[in-house]
């Protein structure tokens, strides 16, 4: 972690004659944010005020053969993505409403997250948290599974505002046809 992310902004420009942008202000107010948010009574008093979105009815559509024989994808809230892949835009407030391709044979050594609105350190020491492809691969070489697409997706958890509709009505059909395209059977999806 860089110290300009953890160091009140006072002290680090005192310290340093440097006064941080606003991109380091925002890694200041996410650290802060997370701290915060590890409190129980402060979870509790977001969550009376935060309203989910319920959904009553949707396109439900069966599984058509056995599981043993389906292609599966995983897709993640977790803000995962390649290192050469742009991060999520942690500068908007309500999130960011794309998503990112890992494809099935990259090398998670270059995986990374960006998202600041959970603690990924437990995720970062184990991808199968929020991303589990090594124990899908498992079930497929035990034959619980059928095969795994080529492409698995992330998403960032946090879209609110503005970018839901986005998310609800463009994002979410460029991933079906996505899904469709490469004739996944199921997806997993998998929160962070």
């Amino acid at each position: 972690m860089k110290i300009e992310s953890i160091l009140p902004i006072s002290v680090f420009a005192a310290t340093t004659n440097y006064y941080p942008s606003s991109r380091v202000i925002a890694q200041i107010l996410s650290f802060l944010s997370l701290q915060l948010f590890k409190s129980a009574t402060v979870r509790e008093l977001w969550s009376k005020n935060h309203r989910e979105i319920e959904f009553n009815s949707g396109p439900w559509t069966p599984l058509k053969k056995p599981i043993e024989e389906s292609q599966i994808c995983l897709i993640t809230s977790g803000g995962l993505h390649l290192d050469t892949d742009p991060p999520f835009d942690m500068g908007d407030p309500n999130g960011d409403s794309t998503f990112r391709t890992i494809p099935l044979d990259s090398d998670s050594n270059k995986w990374q997250i960006t998202h600041n609105y959970y603690d990924h350190a437990d995720a970062e020491r184990d991808w199968n948290l929020i991303f589990p492809l090594e124990r899908l691969r498992e079930l497929r070489n035990f034959g619980k599974i059928g095969s795994l697409s080529s492409s698995h997706f992330s998403l960032m958890g946090h879209i609110t505002g503005p970018h839901l509709p986005t998310l609800l009505h463009q994002t979410a059909k460029e991933l079906a046809d996505r899904l469709r395209d490469e004739y996944t059977d199921l997806a997993l999806l998998v929160p962070a």
